[in-house]
């Protein structure tokens, strides 16, 4: 009985990490990053996978093949490894790495030819192993940009391959040194560690740069001047672009030596500056044109939630501190007229939404 009883809070209390010392390196790690202006940066850096997502063509012939769930496991791996490390889990984040970098650069691999839907697919169905690393990189060194960079920076392959290596150290504990006893003093508990949460940030660091550096070689028009939201409003192409903004992001993220190299590489591409400069010439949305794109985007989400969970959702932005009382008002009043909109239309709520759309199917069978 007394055994029972014993095993029965041993599982209780010893069969997970406890949530209030999880909750406490959390907050310790949050300290740090603020006090050390680390908060930005890791919330930035973070937008760089949604932002490489963008950068992979989408058309209609690739549209439902899967050739973008590399990339999307890959962003799933960095959320769970920045969840790790907050959480003091050092040696899980960094394992967590080798998938954002292998998932990253297979994304590429596939769609070496441009050929990704189809390449995809038996790997896609479980029908073929994953690559490994060599065959991946030998791969990626046949792309005419990898090549160039090659020329001028001749460890860029080596350079990533030794990175796997290094995280691979500690998916397999390769020894003490790569393993969480050597990260953080006590190995059977959540503890936060100075020294442990910058070798992960040093890696994670790492790890986006090289899967950036191959995928702006693999899609040069990331570093060419796309005003997208200028010329096409809410309704832009839906993937091989990226806006102004996200063109700077990727360029600070290299470093002023890989930007520059691959900025060049960039210019010298013939198709990227002729996409480019069609874009730039089309001509920019006037605000009549902006307004009204953004009521019919507006007006799509209460279509597809409620005016209500619009309001929790989507008109939730902070007032900017050069926003005027004027521009709160009409801030105000365009969610006042959107709302009589939806009352008119019965689409206050998610369930009235539902019976609208329902309605309409019904009505265009």
């Amino acid at each position: 009985m007394i055994g029972l009883v014993y095993g029965e809070r041993m599982t209780v209390e010893w069969s997970r990490y406890s949530d209030d010392e999880l909750r406490r390196v959390a907050a310790e790690t949050d300290a740090y990053l603020a006090k050390n202006a680390l908060k930005e940066v890791l919330s930035e850096s973070s937008m760089l996978m949604t932002n490489m997502i963008q950068l992979v063509p989408v058309t209609s012939e690739n549209l439902l093949s899967g050739h973008l769930h590399p990339l999307f496991e890959a962003e799933s791996d960095l959320l769970a490894s920045t969840t790790q490390g907050r959480l003091g889990l050092y040696k899980q984040a960094i394992a967590s790495l080798r998938g954002v970098l292998e998932l990253g650069l297979l994304s590429i691999y596939w769609d070496v030819n441009d050929t990704a839907h189809l390449d995809i697919q038996e790997w896609l169905h479980g029908k073929k192993d994953t690559p490994g690393f060599r065959a991946i990189g030998k791969k990626l060194g046949t792309i005419p940009a990898v090549e160039a960079a090659l020329l001028e920076i001749p460890d860029t392959l080596p350079q990533a391959q030794a990175l796997a290596h290094e995280i691979s150290g500690y998916v397999h504990s390769r020894g003490r040194r790569n393993s969480t006893a050597a990260l953080i003093p006590q190995s059977n508990r959540p503890v936060f560690s100075e020294s442990a949460l910058k070798k992960w940030l040093s890696l994670r660091e790492r790890v986006l740069k090289v899967v950036l550096t191959f995928t702006l070689l693999k899609y040069p028009l990331g570093l060419q001047i796309t005003p997208l939201s200028a010329k096409f409003g809410l309704g832009g192409p839906a993937g091989g672009f990226v806006e102004p903004f996200v063109r700077e992001r990727f360029l600070a993220h290299l470093g002023s030596e890989k930007s520059a190299l691959l900025q060049r590489i960039s210019n010298a591409d013939k198709n990227a500056q002729a996409t480019a400069a069609q874009i730039r010439s089309l001509p920019d949305l006037t605000p009549e044109q902006w307004r009204e794109d953004m009521l019919r985007d507006d007006r799509s989400w209460v279509q597809m939630m409620g005016y209500e969970g619009w309001r929790r959702t989507y008109d939730v932005r902070p007032v900017g501190d050069d926003e005027t009382d004027a521009d709160q008002r009409k801030r105000e009043a365009y969610a006042e007229s959107l709302r009589s909109w939806a009352q008119e239309s019965g689409l206050m709520t998610q369930d009235g939404a539902l019976v609208w759309r329902q309605t309409r199917s019904s009505a265009d069978q």
